[in-house]
């Protein structure tokens, strides 16, 4: 959080330096720099809340199993089966020589 914190500061419009003499408030400079903050930290929370749905909406798609995958790995499965098939047909005519 200080990271972010110390970040963020760098975000908000110059904040005002209180020096003796200027006549300006620390008060309102401290309150200024707590309001830009907060409107950073609600701006992070709307963003952060996108990206979780967003991550909702991946993840949905890659537990949806694709049909075009499915035939592929069917027709592989079919494949290695065939080739068992194959291997022990000639293995067996093998034997008989």
């Amino acid at each position: 959080m200080l990271l972010l914190v110390g970040r963020d500061l760098d975000r908000i419009p110059r904040m005002k330096r209180s020096t003796p003499g200027t006549g300006e408030d620390p008060i309102e400079c401290i309150e200024d720099a707590v309001e830009a903050l907060l409107r950073r930290y609600e701006e992070l929370l709307r963003e952060n809340e996108e990206l979780r749905v967003r991550v909702g909406e991946l993840e949905a798609r890659l537990r949806k199993p694709d049909p075009e995958w499915e035939a592929w790995r069917k027709k592989a499965e079919r494949l290695e089966r065939n080739a068992e098939l194959a291997e022990a047909k000639v293995k067996e005519i093998l034997a008989k020589l």
